[in-house]
Protein backbone atom coordinates (compact mmCIF):
# COMPACT_ATOMS: atom_id res chain seq x y z
CA UNK A 1 0.00 0.00 0.00
CA UNK A 2 2.85 2.30 0.73
CA UNK A 3 4.27 1.80 -2.69
CA UNK A 4 0.97 2.56 -4.40
CA UNK A 5 0.54 5.78 -2.49
CA UNK A 6 4.03 6.85 -3.45
CA UNK A 7 3.31 6.38 -7.12
CA UNK A 8 0.09 8.31 -6.87
CA UNK A 9 1.85 11.15 -5.19
CA UNK A 10 4.52 11.11 -7.86
CA UNK A 11 1.88 11.11 -10.57
CA UNK A 12 0.05 13.96 -8.96
CA UNK A 13 3.29 15.92 -8.73
CA UNK A 14 3.97 15.50 -12.41
CA UNK A 15 0.48 16.52 -13.27
CA UNK A 16 0.66 19.63 -11.16
CA UNK A 17 4.03 20.62 -12.72
CA UNK A 18 2.59 20.27 -16.21
CA UNK A 19 -0.34 22.49 -15.41
CA UNK A 20 2.03 25.06 -13.88
CA UNK A 21 4.10 25.23 -17.07
CA UNK A 22 0.93 25.71 -19.10
CA UNK A 23 -0.09 28.60 -16.87
CA UNK A 24 3.33 30.21 -17.17
CA UNK A 25 3.30 29.94 -20.96
CA UNK A 26 -0.20 31.38 -21.05
CA UNK A 27 0.88 34.33 -18.90
CA UNK A 28 3.91 35.03 -21.08
CA UNK A 29 1.76 34.91 -24.22
CA UNK A 30 -0.65 37.38 -22.62
CA UNK A 31 2.26 39.71 -21.81
CA UNK A 32 3.48 39.45 -25.41
CA UNK A 33 0.03 40.24 -26.73
CA UNK A 34 -0.23 43.21 -24.41
CA UNK A 35 3.13 44.57 -25.57
CA UNK A 36 2.09 44.22 -29.21
CA UNK A 37 -1.21 45.95 -28.47
CA UNK A 38 0.60 48.78 -26.75
CA UNK A 39 2.89 49.24 -29.73
CA UNK A 40 -0.10 49.32 -32.09
CA UNK A 41 -1.89 51.81 -29.85
CA UNK A 42 1.19 54.03 -29.61
CA UNK A 43 1.62 53.94 -33.39
CA UNK A 44 -1.99 54.95 -33.92
CA UNK A 45 -1.71 57.71 -31.34
CA UNK A 46 1.34 59.14 -33.05
CA UNK A 47 -0.39 58.95 -36.42
CA UNK A 48 -3.54 60.73 -35.23
CA UNK A 49 -1.49 63.30 -33.32
CA UNK A 50 0.65 64.16 -36.34
CA UNK A 51 -2.34 64.28 -38.67
CA UNK A 52 -4.36 66.51 -36.36
CA UNK A 53 -1.37 68.77 -35.79
CA UNK A 54 -0.84 69.15 -39.54
CA UNK A 55 -4.51 69.89 -40.19
CA UNK A 56 -4.81 72.43 -37.37
CA UNK A 57 -1.54 74.17 -38.29
CA UNK A 58 -2.47 74.25 -41.98
CA UNK A 59 -5.86 75.78 -41.20
CA UNK A 60 -4.23 78.33 -38.91
CA UNK A 61 -1.72 79.27 -41.60
CA UNK A 62 -4.51 79.62 -44.16
CA UNK A 63 -6.55 81.69 -41.70
CA UNK A 64 -3.66 84.07 -41.08
CA UNK A 65 -2.94 84.30 -44.80
CA UNK A 66 -6.54 85.34 -45.45
CA UNK A 67 -6.33 87.94 -42.69
CA UNK A 68 -3.24 89.41 -44.39
CA UNK A 69 -5.36 90.12 -47.47
CA UNK A 70 -8.26 91.53 -45.42
CA UNK A 71 -10.72 88.79 -46.41
CA UNK A 72 -12.08 87.84 -42.97
CA UNK A 73 -13.88 91.01 -41.93
CA UNK A 74 -13.75 92.35 -38.39
CA UNK A 75 -12.25 89.21 -36.85
CA UNK A 76 -9.55 89.15 -39.51
CA UNK A 77 -8.78 92.81 -38.80
CA UNK A 78 -8.23 92.03 -35.12
CA UNK A 79 -5.79 89.24 -35.94
CA UNK A 80 -4.08 91.41 -38.54
CA UNK A 81 -3.48 94.19 -36.02
CA UNK A 82 -2.17 91.59 -33.59
CA UNK A 83 0.31 90.28 -36.16
CA UNK A 84 1.45 93.78 -37.09
CA UNK A 85 1.85 94.81 -33.48
CA UNK A 86 4.01 91.79 -32.66
CA UNK A 87 5.96 91.35 -35.91
CA UNK A 88 5.75 94.73 -37.66
CA UNK A 89 6.55 94.55 -41.37
CA UNK A 90 7.28 90.83 -41.02
CA UNK A 91 3.65 89.99 -40.18
CA UNK A 92 3.04 88.45 -43.61
CA UNK A 93 5.72 85.82 -42.90
CA UNK A 94 3.86 84.29 -39.95
CA UNK A 95 1.51 82.17 -42.06
CA UNK A 96 4.42 80.98 -44.20
CA UNK A 97 6.39 80.11 -41.04
CA UNK A 98 3.52 78.00 -39.68
CA UNK A 99 3.21 76.06 -42.94
CA UNK A 100 6.98 75.64 -43.14
CA UNK A 101 7.07 74.32 -39.55
CA UNK A 102 4.46 71.68 -40.47
CA UNK A 103 6.50 70.65 -43.50
CA UNK A 104 9.62 70.34 -41.34
CA UNK A 105 7.75 68.21 -38.80
CA UNK A 106 6.60 65.79 -41.48
CA UNK A 107 9.92 65.67 -43.26
CA UNK A 108 11.82 64.87 -40.06
CA UNK A 109 9.04 62.97 -38.28
CA UNK A 110 11.40 60.10 -37.35
CA UNK A 111 14.03 62.52 -36.05
CA UNK A 112 14.26 63.10 -32.30
CA UNK A 113 14.93 66.81 -32.89
CA UNK A 114 11.90 67.37 -35.15
CA UNK A 115 10.06 69.65 -32.66
CA UNK A 116 13.22 71.71 -32.17
CA UNK A 117 13.63 72.01 -35.94
CA UNK A 118 10.07 73.31 -36.19
CA UNK A 119 10.85 75.80 -33.41
CA UNK A 120 13.88 77.00 -35.37
CA UNK A 121 11.53 78.01 -38.19
CA UNK A 122 9.89 80.52 -35.86
CA UNK A 123 13.36 81.50 -34.66
CA UNK A 124 14.17 82.47 -38.24
CA UNK A 125 10.98 84.56 -38.34
CA UNK A 126 11.99 86.43 -35.19
CA UNK A 127 15.53 87.05 -36.50
CA UNK A 128 14.10 88.41 -39.76
CA UNK A 129 11.84 90.79 -37.84
CA UNK A 130 14.82 91.98 -35.79
CA UNK A 131 16.75 92.54 -39.03
CA UNK A 132 13.85 94.55 -40.45
CA UNK A 133 13.74 96.70 -37.34
CA UNK A 134 17.51 97.15 -37.46
CA UNK A 135 17.60 98.22 -41.11
CA UNK A 136 14.51 100.40 -41.26
CA UNK A 137 14.95 103.80 -39.69
CA UNK A 138 11.28 104.78 -39.70
CA UNK A 139 10.21 102.99 -36.56
CA UNK A 140 13.63 103.46 -34.98
CA UNK A 141 13.26 107.25 -35.12
CA UNK A 142 9.82 107.15 -33.56
CA UNK A 143 10.38 104.74 -30.68
CA UNK A 144 13.04 106.53 -28.65
CA UNK A 145 11.75 106.77 -25.12
CA UNK A 146 8.45 105.01 -25.84
CA UNK A 147 6.98 102.27 -23.69
CA UNK A 148 6.27 98.70 -24.77
CA UNK A 149 2.58 99.49 -25.22
CA UNK A 150 3.34 102.49 -27.39
CA UNK A 151 5.81 100.43 -29.39
CA UNK A 152 3.08 97.83 -30.02
CA UNK A 153 0.59 100.55 -31.00
CA UNK A 154 3.03 102.17 -33.45
CA UNK A 155 3.68 98.83 -35.15
CA UNK A 156 -0.03 97.97 -35.27
CA UNK A 157 -0.72 101.33 -36.94
CA UNK A 158 1.73 100.41 -39.73
CA UNK A 159 4.96 102.08 -38.64
CA UNK A 160 8.06 100.67 -40.32
CA UNK A 161 10.05 98.17 -38.29
CA UNK A 162 9.95 94.72 -36.77
CA UNK A 163 7.09 95.19 -34.36
CA UNK A 164 7.20 94.65 -30.62
CA UNK A 165 9.30 91.45 -30.79
CA UNK A 166 11.76 92.65 -33.39
CA UNK A 167 12.03 96.08 -31.81
CA UNK A 168 12.82 94.77 -28.35
CA UNK A 169 15.48 92.40 -29.67
CA UNK A 170 17.01 94.95 -32.03
CA UNK A 171 17.08 97.81 -29.52
CA UNK A 172 18.40 95.59 -26.75
CA UNK A 173 21.27 94.28 -28.86
CA UNK A 174 22.09 97.71 -30.31
CA UNK A 175 22.40 99.18 -26.83
CA UNK A 176 24.92 96.44 -25.94
CA UNK A 177 26.98 95.79 -29.08
CA UNK A 178 25.99 98.54 -31.52
CA UNK A 179 24.58 98.39 -35.04
CA UNK A 180 27.39 96.33 -36.65
CA UNK A 181 27.58 93.85 -33.78
CA UNK A 182 23.83 93.35 -33.84
CA UNK A 183 23.85 92.69 -37.58
CA UNK A 184 26.66 90.13 -37.24
CA UNK A 185 24.97 88.37 -34.32
CA UNK A 186 21.60 88.16 -36.08
CA UNK A 187 23.25 86.80 -39.20
CA UNK A 188 25.05 84.17 -37.11
CA UNK A 189 21.76 83.14 -35.46
CA UNK A 190 20.12 82.88 -38.85
CA UNK A 191 22.87 80.56 -40.10
CA UNK A 192 22.65 78.43 -36.95
CA UNK A 193 18.90 77.95 -37.39
CA UNK A 194 19.29 77.04 -41.07
CA UNK A 195 22.09 74.55 -40.33
CA UNK A 196 20.08 72.94 -37.53
CA UNK A 197 16.93 72.57 -39.63
CA UNK A 198 18.45 71.21 -42.83
CA UNK A 199 21.43 69.46 -41.21
CA UNK A 200 23.91 70.95 -43.65
CA UNK A 201 27.48 71.77 -42.80
CA UNK A 202 28.21 75.44 -43.26
CA UNK A 203 31.94 74.72 -43.09
CA UNK A 204 31.71 72.20 -45.94
CA UNK A 205 29.52 74.59 -47.89
CA UNK A 206 32.01 77.41 -47.36
CA UNK A 207 34.95 75.19 -48.31
CA UNK A 208 33.17 74.03 -51.46
CA UNK A 209 32.39 77.65 -52.31
CA UNK A 210 36.00 78.60 -51.68
CA UNK A 211 37.23 75.80 -53.93
CA UNK A 212 34.82 76.78 -56.68
CA UNK A 213 35.84 80.41 -56.32
CA UNK A 214 39.51 79.42 -56.50
CA UNK A 215 38.85 77.40 -59.66
CA UNK A 216 36.98 80.30 -61.25
CA UNK A 217 39.72 82.77 -60.29
CA UNK A 218 42.41 80.43 -61.66
CA UNK A 219 40.54 79.98 -64.94
CA UNK A 220 40.03 83.73 -65.20
CA UNK A 221 43.71 84.33 -64.46
CA UNK A 222 44.71 81.73 -67.08
CA UNK A 223 42.45 83.36 -69.65
CA UNK A 224 43.86 86.79 -68.79
CA UNK A 225 47.43 85.50 -69.03
CA UNK A 226 46.68 83.74 -72.33
CA UNK A 227 45.06 86.87 -73.74
CA UNK A 228 48.02 88.98 -72.61
CA UNK A 229 50.48 86.52 -74.13
CA UNK A 230 48.50 86.35 -77.35
CA UNK A 231 48.33 90.14 -77.49
CA UNK A 232 52.07 90.37 -76.89
CA UNK A 233 52.75 87.86 -79.64
CA UNK A 234 50.49 89.79 -82.03
CA UNK A 235 52.25 93.01 -81.10
CA UNK A 236 55.69 91.46 -81.73
CA UNK A 237 54.47 90.05 -85.04
CA UNK A 238 53.16 93.47 -86.00
CA UNK A 239 56.51 95.03 -85.03
CA UNK A 240 58.40 92.46 -87.14
CA UNK A 241 56.13 92.97 -90.14
CA UNK A 242 56.36 96.74 -89.76
CA UNK A 243 60.17 96.54 -89.55
CA UNK A 244 60.25 94.32 -92.66
CA UNK A 245 58.01 96.78 -94.52
CA UNK A 246 60.23 99.69 -93.52
CA UNK A 247 63.34 97.76 -94.55
CA UNK A 248 61.76 96.86 -97.90
CA UNK A 249 60.75 100.48 -98.43
CA UNK A 250 64.29 101.65 -97.70
CA UNK A 251 65.67 99.07 -100.13
CA UNK A 252 63.23 100.18 -102.80
CA UNK A 253 64.13 103.81 -102.34
CA UNK A 254 67.82 102.92 -102.42
CA UNK A 255 67.43 101.02 -105.69
CA UNK A 256 65.48 103.92 -107.19
CA UNK A 257 68.15 106.37 -106.10
CA UNK A 258 70.92 104.20 -107.59
CA UNK A 259 68.94 103.75 -110.78
CA UNK A 260 68.61 107.53 -111.19
CA UNK A 261 72.37 108.00 -110.74
CA UNK A 262 73.14 105.53 -113.59
CA UNK A 263 71.60 107.81 -116.26
CA UNK A 264 73.11 111.24 -117.33
CA UNK A 265 71.05 114.35 -116.94
CA UNK A 266 70.79 114.93 -120.70
CA UNK A 267 69.89 111.35 -121.48
CA UNK A 268 66.50 111.40 -119.84
CA UNK A 269 64.81 113.44 -122.57
CA UNK A 270 66.47 111.59 -125.44
CA UNK A 271 65.70 108.13 -124.15
CA UNK A 272 62.25 108.97 -122.79
CA UNK A 273 63.09 108.80 -119.04
CA UNK A 274 61.95 111.30 -116.57
CA UNK A 275 62.84 111.85 -112.95
CA UNK A 276 59.15 112.24 -112.18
Amino acid sequence: MAKVNTKKKTYNTKKSSGSGSKKASGASSKKTVRKEDREIIDTKKNFYRSELTAIIAGLLGLFLLLTDFGLLGTLGGIFLNLQKGLLGQGYFLLSAAIIAAVVVLFKYRDNYFAPMKAGCVFGILIVVCAFIDLLMSGLGSEKHGVSIGELYSLAADGAAGGGLIGGLISDGLKSLIGFAGTAVLLLALLLVFVVFIFEVSFINFASKGARKTAVVVKKSADRTFEAARSGHEQYRQYQRENAERRAALREERKRQFLAEDDYPEDGYRNEGYSRD
